[in-house]
């Protein structure tokens, strides 16, 4: 019985979120103390908690024995969201794109899909955890506060670009200059083969981008791309792929983390982001099916 409940009482340890003061400092206006806090889940897998309290603390118990643990400490295995519910306004903005797709039998060669994201040196790929049956699951964790980097692709068939840049705050102005003005080159050879259009979504830094690549003879989709799309960029599926890598990795450093942002996406074989820029004209489908709801790509 005493087995059972140390068991049991490390089992718990390890699946509850464990929050760790990282830091301190203070609020511009107010010079009030604010809190800098990670929580993780590093334990999902029954596997490997399994393997952890024989390796560790010497009790050999298998997968099973630990999710019945789990199950009788009222414990439930949760998914946090990755993409909230689309907002009416939203929901016919993509129909609209999706009947436009149809309507010009566009192809995906037509299209050049870019993004941009930001990647520290946080593992951001913790997607599931155990948590007290009836409680929500959150809807984003709280991470470190870390030195951070801004990458920007954009990919097609046959096609891909990015580049990584220290984080700042960027107006349009600065992110013509800095930033898009580095893809021009091989934009404006891409559009001239295949006649492409280039996506690209309606953050604030974008507001410009239109204009500033029509002077250069670089031609946009002829809609504005809706919010909370994430399922229609094929971007975004490059971007999953590598974060897995990078908190697989754990960089130490900006420098570390610039380089194998670098090598791990030439690492992606063409092949792969053809497939997924292909999967843009089938998921546009599954918009117009959904009515304009979240769709699996």
């Amino acid at each position: 019985m005493q087995t059972i409940e140390r068991r049991r009482r490390l089992v718990k340890r390890m699946v509850e979120s464990s929050v760790e003061l990282q830091r301190t400092r203070y609020t511009k206006k107010k010079r009030l103390p604010r809190l800098r806090t990670v929580i993780r889940w590093p334990f999902q897998s029954t596997r490997r908690i399994a393997r952890e309290l024989g390796a560790t603390h010497g009790l050999r118990c298998s997968a099973t024995t630990v999710l019945n643990d789990l199950y009788a400490m009222n414990k439930v295995c949760r998914r946090s969201r990755r993409c909230p519910p689309v907002s009416p306004g939203n929901r016919s903005k993509r129909v609209v794109m999706a009947k436009w797709v149809r309507r010009n039998k566009a192809t995906a060669k037509r299209f050049l899909f870019s993004d941009e994201k930001i990647f520290d040196l946080n593992d951001h790929f913790t997607r599931t955890f155990w948590a007290t049956r009836g409680k929500e699951p959150p809807q984003s964790d709280t991470q470190q506060s870390t030195p951070s980097v801004m990458a920007y692709a954009i990919i097609g068939i046959g096609f891909r670009w990015i580049t990584v840049e220290d984080r700042t705050s960027y107006t349009a102005k600065k992110w013509n200059d800095e930033m898009l003005s580095k893809a021009i080159p091989a934009l404006r050879n891409q559009t001239k083969a295949h006649n492409a259009l280039l996506q690209m979504d309606n953050a604030p830094c974008h507001s410009e981008a239109k204009a500033y690549l029509n002077r250069r003879g670089i031609s946009m989709i002829p809609f504005d791309w809706p919010g909370q799309s994430c399922d229609c960029n094929p971007t975004e599926l490059v971007w999953s792929m590598l974060q897995r890598r990078v908190s697989e990795e754990g960089p130490t450093g900006l420098d570390e983390l610039k380089a194998f942002i670098y090598q791990e996406f030439r690492k992606i074989p063409q092949s792969t982001i053809d497939d997924l820029v292909r999967s843009f004209v089938p998921t546009c489908e599954k918009v117009l099916r959904a009515e304009g709801r979240t769709v699996k790509p």
